[in-house]
């Protein structure tokens, strides 16, 4: 890949609010330094983000929602009861009886997948501030890519928690791109379907949503079904591809490659986003996948090399040592660097033993996704895609005869007005 210029968002300050997370505790300085080990952070101009504004919150999430965030903060009260010197870290309890009393929080989606904890609003603003400057990066041109592997939360909805996402930073940034941008093309490599995003596109024809994600009976969130393809002006739109335990880096890639240069032909993107959850990674706790970095990496290149700006997101990633290690490799794709099996020394050097290498290994896991499996998917996945050009031609056509009729009675305005204008002119004349 070509030389391009790389923003990686990322601050001290973020990072310390990212580790509060209460599902993936500390992840964000463990990805951010064996990146750093790795001296990658050379080849990117490294972009502080700043916090988000509530009118930024709201262009997705309603006042309410955003309110009970900031009343949650305000009235958390942490009591340390128990600490590590050596950690530096303390113990949350809170009143959670008094929260959902006084603030109703559980109709918000806060509880045993989202429990709230000390800073959560200020958490949510950084994390949405972050997608925000990365978006407002491609908007200006400054550079080709942009990445902030600390956002990427697709389940949160407009005021609910859902999925340990507390704000969907995913959904304010593409609302952001298109701004300037007319068509965005949204891809979601999780394990978990991206449901949030699709659920606020779904009506749309200039974003579509693109995921491939693990679809079996009981499996979080339960959506994105094949024959999930958006509604009205969006049908067609929303592309599902549900996929069974245990698929594998072959054909993964061979799915996803199939599919998205379909997709690109027929919609035409002038932007990326893509979701890099690493929980499709095998032996995640939460996933059921087998791939290796190389599935997830193979698919960010085809979407790199199309010559159009990208956003580069995280999102899942719950096996700490896998996700740092392939989020690494992915960073290193993007600059264009080569990096060595031998993970380097550094401070958190203890969490990718016993063999320290950078590489994540597949595993003995049975791919339950037979040949006449995806052979029936693909069949049923093309059809739709192939709709997708055929409405976008259909909309352009409609368009144009609108704007035919317009023209139209703008011209016969004109005349209309030109023969009064006459008819005046001539009866002041006689008279």
């Amino acid at each position: 890949m070509s030389k391009k210029k790389v923003a990686y968002i990322s601050s001290p300050s973020y990072v310390a609010l990212c580790n509060q997370h209460p599902k993936t505790k500390n992840r964000a300085v463990v990805v951010d330094s064996l990146i750093e080990a790795y001296n990658l952070l050379n080849e990117v101009f490294v972009v502080a983000p700043t916090p988000a504004l509530r009118e930024d919150l709201m262009l997705f999430h309603s006042e309410d929602y955003v309110n009970c965030l900031e009343k949650i903060q305000n009235n958390l009260e942490c009591e340390i009861v128990d600490y590590d010197k050596d950690e530096d870290s303390c113990e949350e309890t809170f009143d959670l009886d008094e929260l959902e009393e006084e603030f109703q929080i559980s109709d918000y989606g806060f509880g045993y997948d989202c429990p709230v904890f000390k800073g959560l609003f200020d958490y949510a603003k950084m994390v949405v501030g972050a997608t925000v400057r990365a978006a407002d990066i491609l908007i200006k041109g400054e550079a080709d890519f942009t990445i902030n592997l600390h956002g990427g939360w697709h389940h949160a909805h407009v005021d609910e928690a859902a999925g340990f996402c507390y704000v969907n930073d995913i959904v304010i940034g593409i609302l952001k791109l298109t701004s300037k941008f007319k068509r965005v093309l949204y891809v979601d490599l999780d394990v978990h379907h991206g449901d949030g995003v699709e659920e606020a596109f779904q009506y749309s024809k200039n974003v579509l949503t693109f995921s491939l994600h693990k679809h079996l009976n009981g499996y979080f969130p339960g959506t994105g079904a094949k024959q999930d393809i958006g509604k009205g002006s969006g049908k067609y739109f929303s592309v599902n591809v549900p996929l069974k335990d245990g698929i594998d880096d072959i054909m993964y890639y061979f799915v996803f490659n199939k599919l998205f240069n379909q997709i690109v032909l027929s919609f035409e993107p002038d932007v990326f986003v893509v979701q890099c959850g690493a929980d499709s990674l095998s032996l995640d706790p939460l996933g059921g996948f087998n791939l290796t970095s190389q599935g997830i990496i193979d698919c960010v290149k085809d979407i790199c090399a199309c010559n159009k700006p990208v956003m580069i997101l995280g999102g899942g990633g719950y096996n700490l040592a896998n996700t740092s290690r392939c989020w690494t490799q992915l960073t290193a794709m993007v600059v264009g660097k080569e990096i060595s099996r031998d993970i380097p020394d550094h401070d958190y050097m203890e969490h990718y033993g016993p063999d320290f290498s950078v590489f994540v290994a597949s595993s003995n896991r049975k791919n339950e996704n037979t040949d006449a499996y995806i052979e029936d998917l693909l069949e049923h996945v093309t059809t739709n895609i192939t709709k997708i050009k055929m409405k976008k031609e259909n909309s352009s056509k409609t368009i144009d005869n609108k704007e035919n009729e317009t023209l139209k009675c703008a011209t016969e305005r004109d005349f209309v007005a030109d023969k009064l204008v006459k008819k005046q002119a001539l009866m002041e004349k006689n008279c």
